[in-house]
């Protein structure tokens, strides 16, 4: 597994676009094999999630009965009282890797990792991206089919 992200790692050096920061693909492989993060939860206060239906989640594995389509929720959410149980929640979660919430966390927080973001960006607005329209889709589609058959991927898992 730590060869496998050295090797990512030097992709990205090498100017593959892997979007990961090199801190979450550093920190990865600690929690992958050990549990072990290196960084602490920044829910609410950065981000939090959404249900399908439409409750408020601190986090997806942080269940809650708070629903954001309740007309009240902004005066609920804006409360100190909301705020520091949710922040409670989280404290008593082990912690996790969902690239999601730590890249937003290290983006905000770390500085490397926010100029990293800056120049990526940077990178990426020199290249114009090219349309695809619906029927470009459906080949690429028919060549990953080709190339991939159901039946080889299956193996794979």
């Amino acid at each position: 597994m730590y060869k496998i992200y050295s090797k990512v790692i030097e992709m990205k050096r090498a100017g593959y676009h892997v979007h990961n920061s090199y801190r979450f693909l550093r920190e990865s492989p600690d929690f992958l094999k050990h549990k072990k993060i290196h960084w602490k939860c920044d829910s609410p206060d950065l981000y939090f999630s959404i249900s399908p239906s439409g409750k408020f989640l601190p986090c997806v594995d942080i269940d809650t009965d708070i629903n954001m389509l309740d007309p009240r929720f902004l005066d609920l959410f804006f409360s100190e009282d909301f705020r520091n149980n949710m922040r409670e929640r989280v404290k008593n979660c082990f912690g996790c890797m969902y690239a999601c919430y730590p890249e937003i966390t290290f983006f905000c927080r770390d500085s490397r990792v926010f100029f990293e973001r800056l120049l990526q960006g940077f990178k990426i607005s020199r290249f114009k991206r090219r349309e695809k329209t619906y029927e470009d889709l459906l080949k690429l589609t028919e060549k990953i089919k080709e190339k991939y058959p159901a039946t080889s991927f299956l193996k794979l898992c």
